[in-house]
């Protein structure tokens, strides 16, 4: 039995896991730096359940306008995907 055989392969909720952790980091020296003015995150939690953390806004229709074409990109990218 190889070395390679005795390590596990993580899972996809692991590997999801520990890229949202790599995200976050990159995220928090953009912030850091000042790189980031404003923002919204939508959250999926092991049990399934959904919540949402935001800073605050001083253009909510330009938010909004955004949170649009972000949901037409995912679109797009998943049906490219399939």
């Amino acid at each position: 039995m190889s070395i390679a055989s005795l390590v596990t392969k993580p899972t996809v909720t692991e590997e999801a896991r520990r890229e949202s952790v790599e995200k976050l980091r990159e995220l928090l020296t953009e912030a850091e730096r000042g790189d980031i003015a404003e923002l919204y995150v939508l959250i999926k939690h092991p049990n399934g359940n959904w919540s949402s953390v935001r800073s605050s806004s001083i253009n909510e229709p330009e938010l909004i306008g955004r949170f649009e074409i972000a949901k037409w990109n995912s679109i797009k990218a998943y049906l490219e995907q399939v």
